[in-house]
């Protein structure tokens, strides 16, 4: 999912990273029929096992993040990537030189007085690089290639360091700490009460392959009402409409003592709202933190799931 969104512009941003995870919807799909074929459970973690190795043949094909490349300071590669997807999309490249974070690897950062940049975007009117923000930035130009800074109001000392962006210097900032805080109980409480729901589907009436069905279906639709209303309701929107209704169903499930249907009706609304608020909640998590240290946030969050 942060390859999908650090690939894509803010345009397609939201839509690529739901899309991304409806495939673990149908990777979901697939566990029920490897099930239901191979019934010895060893033999069917083999299985499932050897569909995730052939996964690595991918490999050569999946580019690097151009995103990820400017930040390291490799210009030449990042263009290549982007020359690629050009290539492939059968458009052509802008001719504005890129607007590039460098980190304090590049010669850029040693011989310039900007010493850190959170903001990386192209200065044409395409957004295949473009993060938006709201915030104070300060520019330069060096060989064809313009620098911009782009810093919390209240972070600069942290922003301006010479060590570079690091994560425990944005969390330093008593704003960014708190909005990390409630990102991390908002990961931990979603994905405890989805796989809550898919552990506890067993006790629900019928087979357990039509049960762990439902589930999967009812994820694949949240996943497709995300990717529909992503870009029309918000992130945010999205994020608590999923967290209220999955939270009530659950709710309502464990009140619903000895009434099998209802259990089962509500299980699935449950899993349904959890669903559509994870498939955005991802997308927006990694758009609150900088191309240097957003894999390693993604990481902490996903910690807390």
């Amino acid at each position: 999912m942060l390859m999908s969104t650090e690939t894509t512009g803010p345009s397609f941003r939201g839509l690529a990273s739901v899309a991304s995870l409806a495939f673990i919807t149908l990777g979901e799909f697939l566990l029920v029929g490897l099930a239901a074929t191979v019934a010895h459970w060893r033999y069917l973690t083999l299985a499932a096992a050897a569909l995730n190795a052939a996964g690595l043949l991918l490999y050569p094909f999946v580019p690097e993040s151009a995103r990820w490349l400017l930040s390291k300071g490799r210009k030449e590669e990042a263009l290549a990537v982007l020359r690629n997807i050009s290539v492939i999309n059968h458009t052509s490249m802008p001719t504005e030189p890129l607007i590039a974070m460098h980190s304090k690897h590049t010669p850029e950062h040693r011989n310039q007085g900007h010493t850190n940049h959170t903001g990386l975007r192209h200065s044409s009117s395409t957004d295949s690089l473009s993060d938006v923000q709201d915030q104070p930035t300060d520019s330069s130009t060096k060989d064809g290639v313009v620098v911009t800074v782009r810093c919390p109001d209240d972070a600069s000392t942290e922003c301006s360091s010479e060590d570079g962006i690091r994560l425990r210097s944005l969390l330093r900032n008593s704003s960014l700490l708190s909005r990390a805080l409630v990102l991390l109980l908002t990961w931990f409480t979603l994905y405890f009460s989805g796989y809550g729901v898919v552990l506890g589907s067993g006790a629900l009436p019928g087979s357990v392959y039509m049960t762990f069905s439902l589930m999967a279906a009812a994820e694949l639709t949240a996943m497709c009402v995300s990717a529909f209303l992503v870009d029309r309701l918000g992130r945010h929107n999205i994020i608590t409409l999923g967290l209220l209704l999955g939270g009530a169903a659950c709710l309502g499930c464990a009140n619903a003592q000895g009434q099998q249907t209802v259990q089962a009706v509500l299980a699935v609304i449950g899993k349904f709202g959890c669903a559509m608020a994870s498939g955005v909640l991802g997308t927006y998590t990694s758009e609150n933190y900088p191309t240097p240290v957003r894999a390693t946030a993604m990481g902490m969050f996903n910690q807390a799931a």
